[in-house]
């Protein structure tokens, strides 16, 4: 292995150790996830994507908007009117239903724009595995540094003590996690008081229903938080 190959291993790994998303540990509301999604302009790579999060910055939280120019992904960011996200549209709809605001397109286009993942935003945006991947079927070591990102994120919730957080996925191997990082079991929709902070599991927003029904369900979600 050459020295190139060599320092594009080292990166990835501690790019898999160390990142963690998008935001600010101390904003008020949080979401993790599973992994992030890759972009068809990534080419299935994680090295663009390990050089783009080291450019700016490297650490364990950067800016959302940041990390993608870095990347040439500018879809999610563009002026004057940014594709929708998929799963950060359905996320935003949550954070937008339980603080009473709209949830028409356009909004939710401009905060995802501005907003989503900012790091001077609202939001943090984690995840369980640092490897993007298009779906649970791409091949990834999901497990890899998993117990220590679980005892991270364990320790984070406890430091800053969010107003909520969302746990999304309910696959078995995110379900393991959820369980983890709580130290017991979490279903579907519950609502648990951790560290003062209230966490609800929720399956993930790239989940077949339609929008009509999930914003439903945000609505009955986001009021059992609210009485948590």
């Amino acid at each position: 292995m050459g020295s190139t190959d060599s320092l594009t291993t080292s990166l990835l790994d501690e790019m898999t150790r160390c990142s963690y998303g998008y935001g600010r540990w101390d904003a008020p509301f949080w979401f993790i996830g599973p992994e992030p999604g890759i972009h068809a302009d990534e080419h299935g790579s994680l090295f663009t994507r390990c050089a783009a999060w080291k450019s700016v910055g490297g650490s364990e939280l950067v800016d959302c908007k940041q990390h993608h120019r870095a990347m040439n992904v500018t879809d999610w960011h563009r002026h004057p009117k940014p594709r929708l996200q998929p799963t950060w549209r359905r996320l935003i709809k949550l954070l937008f239903t339980y603080s009473q605001l709209p949830t028409n397109t356009d909004e939710i286009r401009t905060y995802q724009r501005d907003r989503f993942g900012s790091s001077t935003g609202e939001t943090c945006v984690v995840e369980l595995s640092a490897l993007a991947a298009q779906n649970l079927k791409t091949d990834r070591d999901r497990t890899l540094y998993r117990g220590d990102r679980i005892d991270v994120l364990r320790e984070r919730i406890e430091s800053h003590r969010p107003e909520w957080v969302v746990l999304y996925g309910v696959d078995r191997v995110s379900r393991k996690a959820w369980n983890e990082l709580l130290r017991e079991k979490i279903q579907v929709g519950e609502v648990r008081r951790v560290f003062s902070s209230r966490l609800i599991l929720i399956p993930h927003p790239q989940a077949h229903v339609t929008d009509e029904v999930w914003l439903q369900n945000a609505s009955e979600l986001m009021n059992a938080v609210r009485r948590c």
